[in-house]
This record gives structure tokens, sequence and C-alpha cells, in this order.
């Protein structure tokens, strides 16, 4: 019974040990960015958002109109 409860809390211990790690992995992971990043990647978000901002020109046959 002692034996049980010692494996038991080792392996709790472990998979607490691991959660830990995933958990400050993700944070390493995350990029930090500046201001003047975070402005320009803003910046990007928009352009990216906006386009096409207009209709494709129309299609013509490249004769000239008299």
């Amino acid at each position: 019974m002692r034996t049980r409860n010692i494996i038991l809390a080792a392996a709790g211990a472990v998979a607490v040990g691991y959660v830990i790690n995933r958990i400050l992995q993700s944070r390493r992971d995350t990029p930090v960015f500046t201001d003047e990043q975070k402005d320009d990647k803003e910046v990007d978000t928009y352009i990216d958002d906006s386009f096409p901002a207009s209709d494709p020109p129309s299609w013509s046959p490249g004769g000239s109109f008299h």
C-alpha cells in the first residue's frame, strides 16, 4: 500500500511538472513586440484587411473610341 502511494505521488509530480513546463514553454515562444513593432503590425493588418481596396479594372478590347 505504501509503495502504491509513493508511485502515485511520483506520477502526480511528473504530471504537474509536465504541465508547468508546457505553460512556461508556451510563454517563452510568445513573441514580445515593442510599441513600434506593434504599430507596424497593426498597419500591416489594416493593409491586409483592406486588400483589394477597389474593384478590378473593367475589361476593354484595347481599341479607341470615336
